[in-house]
């Protein structure tokens, strides 16, 4: 699956800021260690593969952040609840999305709403979404992170596509469309210009980081962020860690990174 093709899917999806709360007592449940699976018609095959695809994201995930250790992690009830209604119009009749999404995510509610059948959603949008959703939970969900910190982890999360988008970030490092680290961090969502390079790059600087110093310190990077206090902002976390003392000093070593790896 091209890199255009995912980015056209994720568009597809919409983060359930305000949406219509579905009475789960009328559907019909499936459960498994870490997921409910709420349906109202769909066949038995296809709610079993959602589970199935589920748990193995799950233990994908948490395994190449380091957080499997932590035991209680989503189980009984803190499982995650994905809805599935019969078609795309029930879908966006019932959740009150617009008309263009397909899928929608509420992070902190741990709820993932889209209907049977959706193109790409087990290849797409279930890995994305999941790994917005673990990567916050551990890290606190009203942590202010900038975008492409957030994307980018989850990007790099998404190894079918990894080397291609660090390919992509490898070509473009000496280009004029190459972003340097201060205006990724700029990048806000909705108003992102160039957006596979924008997730291209993020990822490689993810790369980068676990690249550096192994997945151990990365663990030891989002600790720090899931312990930050108030009066802190992520780049303490970044400096502290990685002993980086500004940003710039950090772009540098990320483009030559690029350049060399």
């Amino acid at each position: 699956m091209r890199l255009i093709t995912v980015l056209i899917c994720l568009f597809l999806f919409s983060p359930l800021d305000s949406y219509a709360q579905a009475n789960s007592s009328t559907w019909s449940t499936r459960k498994s260690d870490h997921f409910i699976v709420y349906y109202q018609s769909a066949p038995l095959e296809y709610v079993d593969q959602v589970l199935r695809r589920a748990e193995g994201y799950y233990n994908s995930i948490t395994d190449d952040l380091g957080f499997t250790r932590f035991q209680d992690f989503w189980t009984w009830d803190k499982r995650t609840k994905m809805y599935f209604y019969n078609n795309r119009a029930d879908y966006q009749k019932y959740s009150k999305q617009p008309e263009w999404s397909a899928a929608g995510t509420n992070i902190i509610s741990r709820e993932v709403y889209s209907f049977v059948n959706m193109d790409n959603f087990f290849d797409v949008i279930l890995p994305h979404e999941l790994g917005h959703i673990i990567f916050r939970e551990f890290i606190g969900f009203e942590r202010r992170l900038p975008l492409w910190l957030d994307e980018g982890i989850v990007s790099y999360l998404e190894k079918q596509f990894r080397a291609e988008r660090l390919l992509i970030a490898q070509r473009l490092v000496d280009t004029k469309s190459f972003m340097p680290l201060d205006e990724l961090v700029l990048q806000k969502k909705g108003s992102i210009l160039m957006p596979e390079i924008f997730y291209a790059e993020s990822a490689s600087i993810i790369e980068f980081l676990v690249h550096k110093e192994g997945k151990e310190k990365f663990l030891e990077f989002c600790r720090h962020l899931r312990q930050l206090r108030r009066d802190q902002q992520w780049t303490d976390a970044l400096y502290d860690v990685y002993g980086f003392r500004s940003l710039s000093e950090m772009d540098v070593k990320w483009q030559e990174f690029l350049r060399t790896r």
